[in-house]
């Protein structure tokens, strides 16, 4: 049977029957007749198996985030020429931490399946990733064994960003910077009134582990009374995760009498490549100060005054006695 067409075949072969005499009676050969035999038989179109997507590329999403799966696009591209195998398949193999699930039960000539293989990507880990998974594919009607048709490598991409973190951190100069929650105080303790202002310079860091959003923000410094000195409070942006910007300038002034608790708030937000832009929460800089009269006096200082104050006594005294 000739297999160069798919189809369903029958027809009529005669079989001739001869009595023959040859190296026997030497008689002539006799016809007696003949029998036809029916002949029937199939021919299937195999399946092909075309992949459509033969890359997945998650983009840029954020640790912890819940990433809908995708979809792997197959057809059975053999030409439409009945009988027809169908295309079978099955994905998997997936590289961590990718995810890959499904199979295809059995897509017609020309048909496509878009849904049945699905790919994943799990977000519990920041990073660049890249890996693969495997589909393999098969050619199956209901009376032959199946005809495997190989595999194909599908290409998985991804990035796992944490979120961009603002903190900040005392670069030079006087000052004590403490932290609580999101909260800063940059605490410039006692000065004497009129004496040497204390100045000290912050810079903004982006805390996060790398990949991770770029950094960017500006500072609401409408709560800062005159008795704090600003300079260079402006705003920044493009800060990667592990860098910083420094150059923000605080200066106490002693001019005036009392205790002072000014606040500047840093608005920030985070963003990435793919689209992603929000802002983050505001973080609190309280600055602080006390300005007193004068100096307190050790307690060391007054035992030292007062034992000069007894030598005096003492010495005049004597000098009293001597004299009389």
């Amino acid at each position: 049977m000739n297999t160069t067409i798919a189809g369903s075949f029958s027809g009529l072969v005669n079989v001739n029957f001869v009595s023959s005499g040859v190296g026997t009676t030497g008689a002539a050969d006799l016809s007696v007749g003949s029998q036809a035999v029916n002949l029937s038989g199939r021919v299937y179109t195999p399946a092909v198996a075309q992949v459509n997507t033969t890359v997945v590329d998650f983009g840029i999403v954020h640790r912890g985030d819940a990433v809908a799966t995708r979809g792997v696009s197959v057809t059975n591209a053999a030409a439409a020429a009945a009988p027809n195998d169908e295309l079978r398949g099955s994905i998997g193999s997936a590289s961590v931490p990718f995810s890959a699930t499904g199979a295809l039960a059995g897509v017609a000539a020309q048909a496509t399946d878009a849904t049945s293989f699905q790919v994943g990507l799990n977000t519990g880990s920041a990073g660049v990733f890249n890996g693969s998974a495997t589909a393999s594919f098969a050619s199956h009607d209901s009376e032959m064994s199946d005809l495997a048709l190989g595999s194909t490598l599908i290409t998985l991409k991804g990035q796992v960003n944490n979120f961009a973190e603002a903190s900040l951190v005392k670069t030079g100069g006087s000052g004590t910077l403490s932290k609580v929650g999101n909260t800063y105080t940059l605490d410039f303790g006692t000065l004497a009134l009129g004496g040497a202002d204390l100045s000290g310079t912050l810079g903004v860091f982006n805390s996060a582990v790398g990949p991770a959003d770029l950094l960017r923000g500006s500072f609401d410094t409408t709560g800062v009374g005159p008795s704090f000195l600003l300079n260079g409070f402006g705003s920044f942006a493009g800060l990667m995760a592990g860098s910083s910007q420094g150059g923000f300038g605080i200066t106490f002034d002693s001019a005036t009498l009392g205790t002072f608790e000014d606040i500047i708030v840093l608005h920030s937000f985070g963003s990435n490549a793919s689209g992603f832009d929000a802002a983050l929460a505001d973080t609190t800089l309280v600055l602080r100060g006390d300005v007193l009269t004068a100096a307190i006096p050790e307690p060391g200082t007054y035992m030292l005054m007062i034992g000069g104050l007894l030598l005096v006594f003492v010495h005049r005294r004597k000098s009293g006695r001597a004299a009389a």
